[in-house]
């Protein structure tokens, strides 16, 4: 039976050419070509899938969806311009059928900019939030407009889905031939923008910016209120000779003049969900620049073709220009080819694959709320996150971060496909150290309640069901915004409460905060499950499957060791360069991978300074965005901690890649770890003894390949798969 689906949009494209208008144009066109009965709803619709709304008020516009939604007969119904389906939803037009709203920006807010008042501003927003908050589906092109959803208009986090649009990849034009058809010079410097002439958009900020670039031409196409000011500063500014303002083209000449550009500009100030045109420069064969704002900091992360710059900084957006102007770029389809994944066909093929699920399935999925107070890439937070992947994959819980500051963790979970939020906790809270968590809690009690309301305040906003703290501090807090709440509670403890990671005070304190409120503790090693609650359920963190894919270790003249962990004393790199000292008969190489946080600034440079005897034979890479094909030039990865570790990421991963571990005989590692099976045990902080062990592996006394055969058949028990399973097992205990 073929899926049947209604559009409401905003205006055809005989209308007006605007990104909501295009996106929703190529998508029905798009789903028609998939095979789906997709028909529309909107202004001026001349289109032959298409019924013609009058151009009238938003009321009388708003009775005549509603009759035609009423009186279509589809399987589902979905609304591109929320505003135009307020009396359809209010009276019942729906009949029961699942409704999807695509969220573009905020209307109530983009009023604002364009000089509404606050009171219709006021009612706009309250029109949005009230078909928002009905659809069964949200559906946004960013994690920006996700998080504006979410905040700005209460909609539950499991209803959002982030979905980039398409662009046509095989329609463009050469920079020759267009250039040709729009009569310039073929050696012009050709600056172009396509946006409204409003004042969120920036043009302001790009025709100052000209000035700056005195070789090339600006060409703005698009109309709006601004036109006026925006002629006025070219006239003031001198520039009414090489920057023009072209008003509204046809699609065939906007496409021209995309494809004839040396680089294009996008300088939105504010609400810019993602930016289509991006998408459509790249696929244009053109560069583009984009400030950081909203959904173009996403786009930028898709292509190396896309620079960005600070919103709204003059200098920084001229001399992007100039760079985009003067480098070596690649050839036209190197950069459609880095947006290829983007088509209109891929984006069709995934709203089947969602409207069927809107259609077939018995029970919403749950959501659940994660607490997490840092956004660095640590250790927990990736664990976390390819849970949380899985979890959202499988359909019957979707988990949404709550983030206590901004940071690289963010792009992660873009990477991932969760949606997450930011809630800042006040720097005195944020760099309390866990040596003195009771006493920063004295000091700066107050904003540890304060941060407490307002979480528990979010968190009503949200309508949690379920909340799964992530951290030490976030275990702390969101139990003290639990307190007298409905909603249950996970625990999931990822550091040794005990000595010397916690004192003794601090051990207890926080194992009677966790039997006040807890329903349930997640523990990622029996020794951390020890040290925390009898109760905790032990499971592992899951490894990241690009380690699977390492190839085994090719041989070498010399032991080559890696070291992979953040610089820090506690972490004992030191004690590598120890144990290098009793291998003068050994011909070695040491990798430290991973770099230092700003308190532990002094510990790398003492670090530095002790490894200079051994010259080359020792290298620090820093921090490293691909650890796994670093990995990769290593035989064997040593965990050097002085400390018991939780569990012991890196050494779960070393062994996916099919390396040699050599680890102390202490902590999470006993959990997996068999001596001379699976990996190699040196007794704790002794440099003598990891230096002998590190000698028989150099030797041959050891046989490595078989040894890393065996490591990798362990990891593989720590698939993300196989934990995710585990965690929604208890999380359906919990909620029962």
């Amino acid at each position: 039976m073929t899926l049947s689906v209604l559009h409401v949009g905003l205006e055809s494209l005989a209308v007006r050419v605007g990104g909501l208008n295009t996106y929703c144009t190529n998508l029905v066109e798009a789903q028609r070509a998939n095979g789906i009965n997709a028909v529309s709803t909107w202004v001026g619709g001349v289109e032959p899938y298409s019924e013609a709304l009058s151009e009238g008020s938003l009321w009388r516009r708003n009775c005549e969806v509603a009759r035609v939604v009423r009186n279509t007969k589809v399987d589902l119904i979905d609304v591109h311009f929320a505003p135009h389906a307020l009396v359809a939803v209010a009276s019942g037009a729906l009949r029961h059928r699942p409704m999807v709203v695509h969220f573009q920006g905020p209307w109530a807010a983009e009023s604002r900019w364009t000089g509404g008042s606050r009171l219709g501003s006021l009612v706009k927003r309250q029109i949005e939030r009230f078909v928002l908050r009905r659809a069964e589906s949200i559906v946004v092109l960013s994690y920006a407009f996700a998080e504006v959803v979410i905040t700005n208009y209460g909609v539950r986090p499991e209803r959002v889905r982030v979905v980039p649009p398409g662009v046509h990849l095989h329609t463009s034009t050469s920079q020759a031939d267009a250039r040709q058809r729009l009569a310039l010079r073929p050696d012009t410097h050709l600056v172009v923008a396509v946006r409204r002439l409003v004042a969120r958009m920036g043009l302001d900020v790009l025709i100052r910016a000209m000035v700056h670039v005195p070789t090339a031409e600006l060409v703005i196409l698009g109309e709006g209120p601004e036109r006026s000011a925006l002629a006025t500063l070219i006239e003031s500014l001198q520039l009414a000779d090489r920057v023009h303002l072209m008003g509204l083209v046809s699609e065939a000449e906007r496409n021209d003049w995309l494809s004839a550009a040396s680089l294009t500009v996008v300088p939105t100030m504010a609400h810019e969900g993602f930016g289509l045109v991006v998408l459509e420069s790249l696929a244009a064969g053109t560069p583009v620049v984009v400030s950081d704002v909203g959904g173009l900091v996403e786009v930028a992360e898709m292509s190396s073709f896309v620079a960005s710059f600070a919103a709204g900084d003059v200098g920084e957006l001229a001399e992007q220009i100039l760079l985009g102007l003067h480098q070596q770029l690649a050839d036209p389809e190197t950069i459609r080819q880095s947006i290829n994944g983007l088509s209109w066909p891929t984006v069709a093929a995934y709203f089947v694959q969602h409207y069927q699920e809107l259609l077939t399935r018995v029970e919403e999925p749950r959501g659940v709320v994660v607490l997490d107070h840092t956004a660095r890439l640590s250790g927990g937070e990736l664990a976390m996150a390819r849970t949380a992947e899985v979890l959202v994959s499988a359909g019957r819980f979707t988990p949404h971060f709550v983030l206590f500051e901004n940071g690289p963790f963010e792009r992660e979970l873009r990477s991932r496909g969760i949606t997450y939020e930011v809630l800042p906790m006040s720097e005195r809270t944020q760099s309390r150290r866990r040596e003195n968590i009771w006493g920063g809690f004295m000091i700066s009690l107050w904003d540890s309640v304060t941060f407490a309301l307002r979480l528990a305040h979010l968190l009503r906003q949200r309508g949690t069901l379920l909340v799964h703290t992530n951290s030490l501090k976030a275990f702390v807090l969101g139990t003290v915004a639990s307190l007298g709440q409905s909603w249950r509670l996970v625990a999931h403890v990822r550091d040794l409460w005990s000595p010397p990671y916690l004192s003794a005070p601090t051990a207890r304190g926080l194992r009677a905060l966790l039997a006040i409120r807890t329903d349930a503790v997640i523990a990622n090693s029996h020794v951390t499950a020890q040290a925390a609650s009898p109760d905790a359920r032990v499971i592992h963190s899951p490894v990241d499957s690009s380690f699977f894919a390492v190839p085994a270790p090719t041989m070498s003249p010399e032991l080559r060791i890696g070291v992979v962990g953040r610089i820090a004393a506690w972490k004992g790199q030191d004690l590598m360069l120890e144990a290098a000292s009793f291998l003068a008969d050994v011909p070695f190489s040491i990798t430290f991978v991973g770099g230092a946080l700003f308190d532990e600034a002094g510990f790398e440079t003492q670090l530095r300074k002790a490894a200079e005897p051994f010259g080359s034979q020792v290298r620090f890479l820093g921090s490293v965005a691909d650890v796994p094909s670093v990995m990769a030039t290593f035989d064997v990865t040593v965990l050097t901690s002085r400390s018991p570790e939780p569990f012991g990421n890196v050494v779960t991963e070393a062994m996916a890649a099919g390396r040699v571990v050599v680890v102390p005989r202490q902590g999470g590692v006993l959990d997996f770890i068999v001596d001379e099976d699976n990996g190699l045990f040196y007794e704790p902080n002794v440099a003598s003894s990891l230096a002998n062990v590190l000698r028989r592996v150099s030797s041959g006394e050891i046989d490595r390949n078989a040894l890393g055969n065996r490591a990798r058949a362990t990891a593989a028990r720590y698939g993300a798969p196989q934990i995710a399973t585990l965690v929604e097992s208890l999380y359906e205990s919990v909620m029962e």
